[in-house]
This record gives C-alpha cells, structure tokens and sequence, in this order.
C-alpha cells in the first residue's frame, strides 16, 4: 500500500495504520469521490450505489481506500476532480484606439448607469 493516499488525504504506507477505524470525516470524504468520480462518467448507477453502501458501512481505512483506489483524487477546496492546468491564455490588447479612463466598474454596477444623463440625478 507504499505511496497510496487514503480517503482521508495522507499517504498511507508504513507510518501509518490501514486498520485504523474509519471516522464519518473519512466515510464522507470518500462519498465525496464517489459522487464526483459518478458525476465525471467515472462509474455508472449502479456502480455508485454499490460503492456508496460500502462506504458508509465500512469500518476501516483500508476499505474505504480500496473503494476509491481506481479513482482520481477531488480537491477539497473546490469539490472537483483535481486537474492540471495545460494551457494558459493571455490576452494582450495592442493597437487599439480605445482607452480606459478611471478605475473599472463591475457589470452589476455600470448596468444601473445606462441611459443616464449628466441632468438626471
């Protein structure tokens, strides 16, 4: 089990114990991949309600690991699936006439301010 990472986010390898008993934390975390791994076209249906009753009755680390060892580890900030950025695109404005004159305004704000007038109040 050397270099694997268990449902709970650490390496699990010689330090640290399989057998430990699994806490709600570690069952839902492994739910969590589970239910993205389902969302992503990882597992189908019936592979996710399999694997999720296991989940919740496991007992150990060890069992939730083996539930989402085939799986790709999800990103605990954001829920998703983590992914690595290939491509960065900069867009760079040159030769253009227009110009930006004092701070940017949002959307939502510069919205409100159409149409009207230096009159209006």
């Amino acid at each position: 089990m050397s270099g694997e990472i268990s449902p709970t986010g650490k390496p699990s390898g010689p330090g640290s114990s399989p057998e430990l008993r699994a806490s709600h934390a570690d069952r839902d975390r492994a739910v969590d991949v589970l239910r993205v791994a389902a969302g992503d076209g990882r597992l189908t249906a019936a592979e996710l309600d399999e694997r999720l009753e296991a989940a919740l009755s496991a007992r150990t680390v060890r069992e939730l690991t083996a539930l989402t060892a085939d799986l790709p580890p999800v990103s605990a900030s954001t829920g998703a699936a983590v992914a690595e950025v290939k491509d960065v695109l900069r867009i760079d404005q040159r030769f253009s006439a227009v110009k930006r004159v004092g701070p940017p305004v949002p959307p939502h704000l510069s919205a409100g301010r159409r149409g009207r007038t230096s009159s209006s109040p």
